[in-house]
């Protein structure tokens, strides 16, 4: 392919690996924890409609294949391994688009599954090493389906360097490199604007010892939303008094994806009804959508929670003072079990 695009700026997703500490590389000194040393950039396409930036935005035509690559580079001093794959967008609990397979719904036709149309070296993912100082090209082919389809297929070219051979983690955390490099496909010049749907009432769940409201939310339309806000407030039934308030902003949701909207509580919720407003904007085309109904907490939910709230919220000078109480306690019967014993030595030693 001639005609390459910039290299894109780098996605850091930092992934724990264990507990508190620092990653330690056993023998792999090459290997930076804050250094990616790679870059990755796709190639020029036909039908892409942006040729200005590092992604794809295609409009293209039923039937077509079109052939691609994607450039990866390896700038350290040693050589490196890298994970290509092709990912579908979904929507995360945060209300984030993210790329990765399966987070889809089941109005998402199969024929629009980015799995199926997008392959990376004849794969849905492949692997790759790249010597030092070097630059690889991954072939990337996408297959239109024969029939045309309305609305949007989004995904990416998600690449991931690899943690080295040797390298051990000892506990702590470590970085992994990856760049996602998204894919906007249609086929059409007017496409349908995404409708988001609810069909289950919101409720309080109990995760880890707090308390979370959740309201499952579904966009089942080939159509995406790049930039939305969203207010949220829950209140109790009987009084109108405020218990959760929740305001955000840039929020994004994929195409045929579905997602769990949350607000965790700072206080414990306690027994009762309660009633729930939920207003999701489209800040690019004014649509809103509102979502309003009645729940209940149990008294055996909140009752769990107010327990475990109690025990964590107990000042750390107080279990300092009750440890130091028992081991003094522990001292105490040590002298009482020692003076016995010394007196009943005492006895046997007279009674010779």
């Amino acid at each position: 392919m001639i005609g390459r695009k910039l290299w894109s700026s780098l996605a850091i997703v930092t992934a724990a690996l264990g507990a508190l500490g620092v990653a330690k590389p056993a023998a792999a000194a090459d290997y930076s924890n804050n250094n990616p040393e790679m870059g990755v950039m796709l190639s020029s396409i036909e039908d892409d409609t942006d040729t200005n930036n590092s992604t794809w935005e295609l409009n293209t035509k039923p039937g077509k294949v079109l052939q691609g690559s994607v450039s990866v580079q390896n700038a350290s001093d040693a050589a490196a391994k890298f994970t290509v794959s092709m990912e579908q967008a979904r929507t995360n609990d945060q209300v984030n688009i993210m790329y990765l397979s399966g987070g889809t719904n089941k109005s998402l036709d199969p024929n629009m599954k980015f799995s199926n149309l997008a392959k990376v070296d004849g794969k849905d993912n492949t692997t790759v090493t790249v010597p030092a100082k070097t630059t690889v090209q991954v072939p990337i082919t996408l297959t239109m389906p024969a029939k045309e389809f309305d609305g949007y297929v989004l995904g990416a070219v998600v690449v991931n360097k690899e943690l080295p051979k040797g390298y051990k983690v000892e506990g702590g955390v470590t970085n992994r490199f990856v760049y996602v490099k998204t894919v906007q496909i249609t086929e059409s010049i007017v496409n349908p604007t995404a409708v988001l749907t609810n069909d289950k009432k919101g409720l309080v769940k109990v995760s880890d010892g707090r308390q979370i409201f959740q309201l499952p939310i579904q966009n089942n339309v080939p159509s995406y939303i790049g930039n939305m806000s969203l207010k949220a407030k829950v209140t109790y039934k009987s009084t109108g008094d405020t218990v959760l308030t929740d305001s955000q902003k840039n929020r994004s949701v994929a195409p045929n994806s579905s997602f769990t909207y949350q607000i965790p509580s700072e206080r414990v919720m306690k027994a009762g009804k309660y009633h729930y407003v939920v207003t999701m904007t489209n800040d690019k085309t004014k649509k809103s959508w509102t979502f309003s109904d009645d729940f209940t907490v149990s008294r055996a939910s909140a009752t769990s929670v107010g327990i475990g709230r109690s025990i964590a919220f107990v000042p750390t000078w107080i279990w300092q003072l009750l440890a130091l109480f028992l081991v003094l306690i522990g001292f105490l019967f040590f002298l009482l079990w020692k003076r016995r014993k010394d007196d009943e030595d005492e006895d046997e030693t007279t009674a010779k």
